[in-house]
């Protein structure tokens, strides 16, 4: 398991700073870090939906007014929803603000949550958060000014990898189907 203090050292040696002890830590470095970091994740969850920090609820409150036009009902979206993924299989939904607005009278939603649990994570995310603290760090010491550039290229590097091995674990019956096509003309040969 990789800790957040592991993750932000790793991103400030690529910066060629200071490690940090603990985020309370009373250096320039750490004073950044602990500034950064929740922002930072928020954003880097909500930019896919990873499968890791993806739930599924079925609990979601209806808010004590409907919509003015349009819809029929209004939910409250959970505390630690960051991005919604689906709506009751459906694609007449709309995103207002913190509510989910929908015609239909129960709303089941999956979406990506605020998942803090680097234990958790997949490997390439843990990736990912490195560049993405060693591009948010970059801006803020001033021994990394140069490496602005550079580390937003490493984030849009990992991010890509990131993505693809994430939803590369979709792929279940497909490759069982293709194994099974080649071992069936594999016996008949």
């Amino acid at each position: 398991m990789t800790s957040k203090v592991e993750i932000v050292n790793s991103a400030l040696i690529t910066l060629g700073a200071n490690v940090i002890n603990s985020f309370n830590d009373d250096t320039t470095e750490s004073i950044a870090a602990n500034v950064k970091w929740s922002i930072a994740l928020r954003a880097t969850l909500r930019e896919y939906a990873w499968k890791f920090a993806t739930k599924r609820s079925t609990a979601l409150a209806r808010t004590n007014s409907d919509p003015e036009f349009n819809y029929k009902y209004q939910y409250t979206l959970p505390s630690d929803c960051l991005r919604v993924i689906k709506v009751n299989e459906d694609t007449d939904f709309k995103v207002e603000g913190r509510n989910i607005i929908t015609d239909k009278q129960d709303c089941y939603i999956q979406y990506v949550y605020f998942n803090e649990d680097t234990a958790l994570w997949d490997a390439s995310f843990t990736e990912l958060m490195v560049a993405k603290m060693a591009y948010e760090l970059a801006y803020t010491l001033p021994r990394s000014g140069g490496m602005v550039d550079r580390m937003y290229n490493l984030y849009q590097k990992q991010l890509i990898e990131a993505r693809d091995a994430d939803s590369s674990e979709q792929m279940g019956g497909t490759l069982g189907q293709f194994e099974s096509s080649l071992i069936s003309v594999r016996d008949y040969s």
